[in-house]
């Protein structure tokens, strides 16, 4: 069974740090990171009680091929992009006084195998 906590940043038992320093720079008490280059990296937290207790996770700096912005009312936003009623960049937006929207990124690779990139956040 796996369990995952949340960790409030700042954290003094936590330190954050990146594998491959050209690629991307993390900040060692909020775990944001910065990229610099183009490539991979390992992003590492490391608990400072424990000895030898990481997580890692792998980031991907990559300029994407194609990037979609939606549109979405914020009353259906539970449910995205899947069956929502999304409004695509590519078409007009006509956006209503007193509704509420967010727009919802999605970034695409190039190639053959088209894939979306995830973000975590923007």
């Amino acid at each position: 069974m796996l369990l995952f906590t949340v960790i409030t940043l700042p954290s003094p038992h936590h330190r954050w740090s990146a594998t491959n320093s050209t690629v991307a720079q993390v900040h060692g008490e909020m775990g944001i990171a910065y990229a610099l280059n183009l490539g991979i990296t390992d992003i590492v937290v490391e608990d400072t009680r424990l000895s030898g207790h990481v997580q890692t996770s792998c980031m991907h700096v990559v300029v994407p091929d194609k990037l979609v912005l939606y549109l979405v009312p914020l009353a259906i936003t539970s449910y995205l992009p899947e069956g929502g009623k999304t409004i695509p960049s590519s078409v007009i937006w006509y956006v209503f006084p007193g509704q509420e929207y967010i727009i919802h990124m999605r970034v695409f690779s190039h190639g053959p195998d088209v894939k979306e990139i995830y973000i975590t956040e923007v």
